[in-house]
C-alpha cells in the first residue's frame, strides 16, 4: 500500500480518517478490522457483530492509540494490552487468537506518523509560582514513583500472585493504587479495565456480605416467629 502523503494533524484518529475519508465515529470499527489477523477475520466476524462486549478492550486499546501522537505512547499502551491479554487465558482470545494484533496495530500507527504532528505539552508545574525548584522537584519525582510502584503491582498481576501481596511490596494502600488507576485510565486503556474489574469484584464482595448478614437476621427473626407462635399456642392450651 501507498504511503499516506505527508499531512499533518495532531493524533492518529484523525490521520487516520482523513486518509481513510471515515467519520470519527467509524475509526474504532474499521481500525480493529484492519488489525486482526486476515485468516481469522470470518471467525472473528460473528463474535464482533452479535458480542461486540468480548472486545471492550480491543476498541478501549484501538481508542487510546487513536489519541496518541507520539511512539512511546502508543508503547505504553500496547505494552498494557499485552499485559492483558496475559491476563486473559480464554481459548478465544489465546489460542486462537480472536483479537487485535498489537503487532499489526503498530505498524498501522507507524505509517501514519509522518502525518502527525505532536502538540506541544505544557509543563503542568509551570503555573505552581509557590513552589520553589527543589519543591517541584521533588512533587515531580513523587509522582513518577508512584506510577513506578502501580505498574509493579499490574506487572505482577499475570504471574498469579495476589493483589494483597503485590501491593505491600509496592508499598501501596489499596486505595492510593486504584486511585493511580483511575486518574491515569484516560491514557491507558488497562488501567481502565482493571480499575472496573477491581471494583466491580469489592461491589461484589460487599454485596454478597450484606446478602449473608440478611439471611442470618431473616433467619434469627424466623427463629423467634417461630418461638413466639410455640409460646401462644402453649398460652392458649392453658
Amino acid at each position: 500500500m501507498a504511503t499516506p502523503p505527508v499531512q499533518k494533524f495532531t493524533c492518529f484518529r484523525d490521520a487516520y480518517c482523513s486518509y481513510r475519508r471515515c467519520r470519527p465515529e467509524e475509526y474504532e470499527g474499521k481500525v480493529f478490522l484492519a488489525t486482526l489477523q486476515p485468516f481469522r477475520l470470518f471467525l472473528t466476524l460473528p463474535f464482533y457483530l452479535f458480542h461486540r462486549r468480548l472486545f471492550a478492550m480491543d476498541l478501549e486499546t484501538i481508542r487510546a492509540v487513536g489519541r496518541a501522537s507520539r511512539i512511546q505512547e502508543v508503547n505504553t499502551v500496547l505494552e498494557e494490552f499485552h499485559n492483558y491479554n496475559r491476563l486473559d487465558r480464554s481459548r478465544r482470545r489465546g489460542t486462537f487468537k480472536i483479537r487485535t494484533s498489537g503487532t499489526r496495530l503498530m505498524s498501522l500507527f507507524l505509517r501514519f506518523e509522518p502525518m502527525i504532528t505532536p502538540p506541544t505539552v505544557e509543563n503542568p508545574l509551570a503555573g505552581v509560582k509557590h513552589l520553589t525548584n527543589t519543591q517541584v522537584f521533588t512533587v515531580a519525582v513523587s509522582a513518577g514513583n508512584q506510577l513506578r510502584k502501580v505498574r509493579q503491582v499490574v506487572a505482577g498481576l499475570p504471574t498469579g500472585r495476589d493483589l494483597p501481596s503485590l501491593l505491600s511490596e509496592a508499598d501501596l494502600t489499596r486505595d492510593e493504587f486504584l486511585n493511580a488507576l483511575s486518574s491515569n485510565a484516560a491514557d491507558n486503556p488497562y488501567f481502565s479495565w482493571l480499575h472496573r474489574v477491581i471494583t466491580s469484584e469489592s461491589q461484589l464482595k460487599e454485596a454478597r456480605s450484606e446478602i449473608s448478614e440478611l439471611q442470618r437476621t431473616i433467619s434469627s427473626q424466623s427463629r423467634e416467629l417461630t418461638r413466639l407462635r410455640d409460646a401462644i399456642q402453649v398460652a392458649e392450651s392453658d
